[in-house]
């Protein structure tokens, strides 16, 4: 199989069996000969999630993020290390599932404030919908019928009609 099928428990639908077909090339924590854990950075995603809503990120920010992420990694995979299962897997690949759930829980927390925070266009468009629709509703008032406009005519107890008579004469042509 090599790399056309990747199969992953995390997923952009979270927990569960993920299989990809034909997956693009993602670091990978290594190991080198003297036990040094090499993890690869990923500022990508995260300065993607940051553009998207019109913010770019400085040094400051990026380098907290850097020194940040790989204690997550370490604390994930500590976690891990103690669960049944996941406790026989070598070190390296633990510590890739550790980097991938990291990884996402960091990219789903951030995308979470920043909509809270700074809203994109299209946010900000449904925002503004729903405290329509909820200002709409509530100035209906509790007495207000709704329907179609036919059910709501047979409710209106004043109507209007009209009649029209014609003379047999007239109907005769004789006028």
């Amino acid at each position: 199989m090599g790399d056309k099928v990747e199969f992953s428990p995390f997923g952009p639908t979270g927990l569960g069996l993920h299989i990809t077909i034909n997956p693009e090339k993602k670091p990978k924590v290594t190991i080198d000969k003297t036990g040094q854990v090499n993890i690869p950075d990923n500022d990508v995603s995260v300065s993607n999630l940051y553009m998207q809503h019109g913010l770019t990120l400085g040094d400051k920010e990026l380098r907290a993020l850097r020194l940040s992420r790989p204690q997550g990694i370490y604390a994930i995979d500590t976690l891990l290390s103690h669960l049944p299962g996941f406790d026989q897997l070598g070190k390296e690949m633990r510590l890739n599932l550790a980097m991938k759930a990291a990884d996402l829980l960091l990219e789903k927390s951030l995308e979470a404030k920043l909509s809270r925070e700074v809203p994109t266009p299209l946010e900000e468009a449904e925002q503004a919908d729903q405290r329509l629709r909820m200002m709409f509703d509530n100035m209906r008032g509790k007495d207000v019928s709704k329907g179609p406009p036919p059910s709501l005519l047979d409710k209106v107890p004043l109507g209007v009609s009209l009649t029209v008579h014609f003379s047999l004469d007239w109907l005769d042509g004789k006028n």
